[in-house]
């Protein structure tokens, strides 16, 4: 769905869901350098979204299934996932403070956050999530990636599934 630019995504059922603010926006992207960074912020927001769509099985359900957002920042991908949090758990977490706080203050509930500490364990207990993804998380973890996907691994159902991104090196 592209999104005009002087409309926010919207919530089923509700208002314009708010953009965070652009320091917190740019801090998973350099959407401050765009014409118009809301746009920047939701087209690759939605883009992600559908990425991860598209990976799933063509009989996927949204309905009681629990997902993490492992490094959701303030919500890029989360947002547009709004609909779905209405028949399922989508889960967000993050070590930054101020945007887990913003999470927290603008889309919660529908959605559920908490701050993760830099190294594990998730308060999830084993098998919790049916869905993770970790969107260019690995690029900035470079001392304790293989914690981190062991625990992943761990918080995962056993028929569950992850994916994970990191941006290509030069």
């Amino acid at each position: 769905m592209a999104v005009p630019p002087d409309r926010p995504v919207r919530q089923a059922g509700a208002g314009p869901v708010p953009f965070p603010p652009l320091d917190l926006m740019s801090r998973v992207g350099s959407v401050d350098q765009a014409d118009d960074p809301q746009r920047a912020y939701a087209d690759l927001g939605e883009a992600l979204r559908r990425g991860i769509v598209d990976l799933l099985p063509p009989d996927w359900s949204w309905a009681e299934r629990r997902v993490l957002d492992f490094g959701c920042g303030a919500g890029r991908t989360l947002r547009h996932f709004l609909p779905e949090a209405a028949v399922g758990e989508f889960w967000g977490c993050d070590i930054d403070d101020a945007s887990i706080s913003w999470l927290r203050e603008h889309l919660s509930p529908p959605l559920r956050v908490f701050n993760n500490a830099a190294g594990p364990p998730l308060p999830q207990p084993d098998g919790y999530f049916d869905l993770i993804w970790a969107i260019s998380v690995f690029t900035h973890v470079t001392d304790r990636w293989s914690e981190w996907l062991a625990e992943l691994h761990r918080a995962l159902a056993p028929w569950a599934a992850t994916t994970a991104t990191r941006r290509a090196m030069p």
